[in-house]
């Protein structure tokens, strides 16, 4: 009987046309099964309040969309082609992470990349996984940007305001009834190093910055300093590198360069002066990992401490801790 059965279904096959493309197949999962990539039914599934790394940020896999490029095992970004969503009738389990107590929650035939002693690596369903059992994230790969300097002239189309020469950057305020009547001027260099010591900034920014929500003085970066020296040390050596102009009030300190303002509400673009909106920078994200490290400097001396063996990082911000987390596995 089944060798009967077995000759017909082969006969239906040759018949349709179809023998080419079953060894075809039989090729490509091959070859995927020699390079350690999953094949074979798409039974497991997370759950909608899972995480999920994407250009748009992290974002719970119930809101990722098709077109959406997340990341990968490889470390690399791939573009969603279809999404799934579906009901199940199931226990789902919970894994829980070293320093982390928001659980994965997964089916139990859901494959994890892990490793039961630390060497081998392999894909595993959950419901395999026991306590102290390694399980794995990638590093991301990323393209490493290597620009050495900023064009404020990049930052500030209004000719009227702004002007430059080719070291410097003017900028002219204007008053009267229809601004008509220039009132001052300010000069300062026109390019900005992208050295460590601009990272750094950056990283204060992070912690401590924000912009003038007065529409009179919308031109300041302020940035609380207050007992905090070291700070303010690096703050007032960055501007008078750049002989950019400056005011201290009270524990603060007012970068008063509109160009300047141009510039960080570029970098800090989901900013809205809400400690909840703060973010980290996407350049920061693509640069070399000294840079990187000076960031992580500045924003240590501001919102953070060095403990025994641990650097420690506080925030209100949701968006800056799954950065942090972004960015640490860069830099693996």
């Amino acid at each position: 009987v089944y060798i009967d059965r077995v000759k017909h279904e082969l006969d239906v096959i040759k018949s349709a046309g179809m023998s080419g493309y079953f060894l075809i197949m039989q090729d490509i999962f091959k070859w995927c099964r020699s390079n350690n990539i999953l094949v074979g039914v798409g039974r497991g599934c997370l759950s909608g309040d899972s995480q999920v790394f994407t250009k748009r940020g992290v974002l719970h896999l119930k809101d990722v969309t098709v077109g959406d490029d997340v990341i990968s095992s490889d470390g690399q970004y791939h573009k969603v082609t279809n999404t799934m969503n579906y009901n199940i009738s199931e226990d789902l389990l919970e894994i829980y992470r070293y320093y982390d107590n928001t659980p994965i929650k997964l089916t139990k035939d859901h494959k994890v990349l892990a490793s039961k002693d630390g060497i081998s690596i392999e894909w595993l369903k959950a419901e395999d996984l026991n306590k102290n059992d390694w399980i794995f994230t990638p590093k991301i790969n990323r393209e490493v940007l290597l620009n050495n300097q900023l064009d404020l002239s990049d930052y500030c189309e209004c000719k009227k305001t702004f002007s430059f020469s080719d070291d410097l950057c003017e900028i002219n305020s204007y008053a009267g009834h229809r601004n008509e009547q220039l009132v001052s001027k300010k000069i300062h260099k026109r390019f900005i190093d992208l050295d460590d010591q601009f990272y750094t900034l950056l990283g204060i920014f992070c912690g401590d910055g924000c912009f003038s929500s007065s529409s009179s003085n919308n031109n300041q970066v302020i940035i609380a300093c207050k007992s905090k020296p070291k700070s303010r040390s690096f703050i007032i050596n960055w501007c008078e590198k750049y002989n950019i102009l400056y005011s201290i009030y009270g524990g603060t300190i007012y970068i008063r360069s509109l160009a300047i303002h141009k510039l960080f509400s570029t970098l800090f673009y989901k900013y809205k002066n809400s400690s909840k909106t703060k973010h980290i920078p996407d350049i920061i994200f693509n640069s070399e990992l000294s840079k990187i490290k000076a960031f992580l400097y500045g924003y240590n001396i501001t919102d953070g401490y060095v403990g025994k063996r641990t650097n420690y990082y506080t925030t209100t911000s949701k968006i800056i801790t799954e950065d942090m987390y972004k960015l640490f596995m860069i830099m693996n």
